[in-house]
């Protein structure tokens, strides 16, 4: 895990509903391996968000979709 990653891993865990946090672990695991092996897209991501979003907790999602949002447009 490189610096971003683990900036991004702690910031998502704070923002994560309590008995999700498991799962995240697992999400972002996966994340970062297709990052390091070049195989993260556009369309994964869509599917990282679609994962992730739901098991955010209320206050945080707006706040992570944007953040979500900026990492996107490195793939346009």
């Amino acid at each position: 895990m490189n610096a971003f990653q683990e900036k991004f891993y702690h910031f998502i865990l704070d923002r994560v509903q309590t008995d999700k946090v498991e799962d995240v672990k697992e999400l972002l695991a996966e994340s970062f391996a297709k990052q390091s092996e070049g195989t993260f897209d556009v369309a994964y991501l869509l599917t990282f968000k679609d994962k992730i979003v739901p098991m955010l907790k209320e206050a945080d999602k707006e706040e992570v979709l944007k953040i979500m949002e900026e990492f996107g447009k490195k793939f346009q």
